[in-house]
């Protein structure tokens, strides 16, 4: 899926997002949960569109190299994705 699309269909599906009380609630819950800033749903939207597939990429190698570190001593992760192995 090209990365306009997909900024595109997670802008969209915002609208309708927090239409019932529940999810206005389950907003709410998770702001305090995940301790996100007071304006993160109303900015959401313009972040997701100012993402760069370069932004992309490199939170996609930086959670592999968390994630599947443990692979490394091995060589799991060479030969999996030699171009995260670094």
């Amino acid at each position: 899926m090209n990365s306009i699309r997909t900024r595109t269909i997670e802008t969209l599906r915002l609208a309708g997002s927090r239409e019932t009380m529940t999810e206005v609630g389950d907003a709410i819950e998770n702001i305090v949960q995940y301790r996100l800033p007071d304006d993160y749903y109303s900015t959401y939207a313009s972040k997701v569109r100012a993402l760069t597939t370069n932004d992309l990429t490199t939170a996609g190698k930086s959670f592999l190299n968390r994630t599947i570190g443990l692979g490394r001593g091995s060589g799991t992760l060479q030969r999996w994705r030699p171009e995260f192995a670094s």
